[in-house]
């Protein structure tokens, strides 16, 4: 007998198990499915699969608290469970064990499973870490962004060396989870790693992808290393995503079939505030919105050109829109892997950076008289390619109409540097930041800027002290911003903030002698889209 703990406070756990469970039974395997409750055990029912609700009953509220205090989200002090409800968890999924015959146990997240398998006597097998696993940390592979502002003030590969050497080594929220296992008498959880990882961990990825071979994750082993319960194995299991069966509502329908660009906005494990961000952002961006709302009361977007629904079966919706946005969680990106579906992520933990990496984003060519659209290419690593059978039809294209369907014109732009004149910049070249996945590192290019010659005198300046007089320490470096505007120039639709910039070349346009072309190089960039 297999068990399985759903975690239904997250839609991704939830289909996970349904996924596992249909898998099993199919190969005639005897399977028990249990859960704490929470919004999504309704999946579940519609699903047809029997389940226990075993504890106190979770409350759609409570759920969205644990989510909330989960690791990546809440204060690492906390153990999303109170000494109560752990207790209580623990005992009654350790009699239900008990009861069914039990031989391993699977969770997506239900982490007092971590306990309830100990006091049973079982394996526990985990399948919520995705790519989070050692292999990918003792490699140096997690990003780099720091969970604490403090820590940006440290260079980028301390910053780096310190977040990937963080899993084994912190305890960040064990303590009540060790409170309890002592009052329990077994065996405690010695870190943040500990936590996640199952005796078993099924890595929820294929080889080619991570970066790791076969070999090396198979071959993983605790022994010899801190932080980690004895006997803690690794194993690829291939993707795990879900295939929800419920049908596309006719509303939802009726919205895909009309003309002209969708955005997919199915953003189901974070706050209804941040989902009313992006949904609104997209809106203002000339597309038409797909709002997968699941539990968030966000109604009241609803739209002549904004759809909102519930719980939605993305394998059937990505392949009819023209942009997914995701938090990045494994099985997003792995639904859109498989569709073909462009995907932008806003990734709220390292995990769910790591499944999207941005390899590199091209910001076209601005120019003060075009009259033109300006498009950005972003190019992502994908978690997987495969060949997959295309839709039999595809969505009507709708017409595109410059300045109406583009978020901006390459027209609309405003340069601002720390001690310039920039006010008769004419145009910047086309730029392309690159992202190498496997150090973390980005790239950034040079800007070639072509300004009026007569509102060059500030440049000269910089570029007499910097190059020739070889005044050229960081305290000479400048910082600046690039804002892209809408079509009457008065709203900043986003900005890319740099740092560190240093001229090296000023001279005159090779085709305009009114002109002056100067190139910097640049040490940092970041893109700032305001709320709303």
């Amino acid at each position: 007998m297999i068990a399985l703990l759903a975690q239904c406070a997250y839609l991704s756990e939830t289909s996970r198990m349904i996924e596992l469970h249909r898998a099993l039974t199919a190969r005639g395997v005897a399977v028990k499915v249990a859960t704490h409750g929470g919004a999504h055990q309704n999946q579940l029912t519609a699903a047809g699969i029997p389940y226990e609700v075993l504890g106190p009953p979770m409350s759609d509220g409570r759920g969205a608290r644990f989510v909330a205090d989960a690791p990546g989200l809440g204060h690492v002090r906390q153990s999303m469970y109170s000494d109560t409800e752990l207790r209580s968890y623990v005992l009654a999924e350790a009699a239900w064990l008990a009861r069914i015959g039990a031989r391993v146990a699977v969770t997506g997240f239900l982490l007092t499973a971590q306990l309830s398998t100990r006091r049973a006597g079982i394996p526990l097998v985990t399948t919520h870490t995705g790519s989070w696993v050692p292999p990918v940390w003792e490699r140096n592979l997690l990003p780099s962004d720091p969970p604490w502002p403090a820590l940006r003030l440290l260079p980028e590969p301390v910053r780096r060396r310190l977040i990937n050497a963080a899993p084994p080594r912190v305890r960040f929220h064990t303590a009540g989870f060790n409170r309890v296992a002592r009052a329990l008498g077994v065996e405690p959880v010695p870190s943040l790693a500990a936590l996640v990882l199952g005796d078993l961990t099924l890595v929820t990825e294929v080889p080619e992808v991570l970066g790791v071979p076969e070999e090396a994750m198979e071959q993983w082993r605790a022994r010899g290393r801190r932080g980690y319960r004895p006997g803690t194995r690794l194993a690829y299991a291939g993707p795990l995503y879900a295939r929800l069966d419920v049908p596309v509502p006719p509303h939802v329908e009726e919205f895909l079939d009309r003309p002209g660009p969708i955005v997919y906005v199915a953003l189901t494990s974070s706050s209804p505030t941040l989902v009313r961000r992006i949904a609104d952002a997209a809106a203002a961006a000339s597309a038409r919105v797909l709002v997968a709302g699941t539990v968030h009361a966000v109604e009241d977007l609803h739209s002549g050109r904004t759809c909102v629904a519930g719980v939605l079966p993305s394998h059937l919706v990505m392949p009819r829109v023209d942009l997914a946005i995701t938090t990045a969680g494994q099985g997003s990106v792995q639904t859109a892997m498989a569709t073909g579906t462009p995907l932008l992520a806003v990734p709220l933990q390292p995990e769910q950076t790591l499944n999207a990496v941005l390899v590199e984003t091209t910001v076209p060519m601005l120019d003060g008289a075009s009259k033109h659209p300006a498009d950005f290419t972003v190019l992502l690593a994908p978690e997987r390619t495969r060949d997959v059978t295309p839709p039999t039809t595809l969505p009507p294209a709708g017409p595109s109409t410059p300045g109406k369907d583009a978020p901006f014109l390459s027209a609309n732009f405003r340069l601002d540097i720390v001690g310039l004149d920039c006010t008769r910049v004419a145009k910047i070249d086309s730029f392309t930041v690159k992202h190498n996945p496997a150090t973390g590192v980005a790239e950034f290019p040079n800007l070639r800027i072509e300004l009026s010659a007569v509102s060059a005198g500030t440049w000269r300046t910089w570029f007499q002290g910097f190059v020739i007089d070889g005044h050229s320490s960081a305290t000479d470096e400048k910082s600046g911003s690039l804002s892209l505007l809408n079509a009457n120039l008065t709203t900043v639709l986003a900005t890319i903030n740099f740092s560190n910039l240093g001229i090296f070349r000023l001279e005159n346009a090779p085709a305009d002698p009114s002109r002056v072309v100067a190139e910097l190089y640049c040490e940092r960039m970041e893109l700032a889209i305001p709320p709303g």
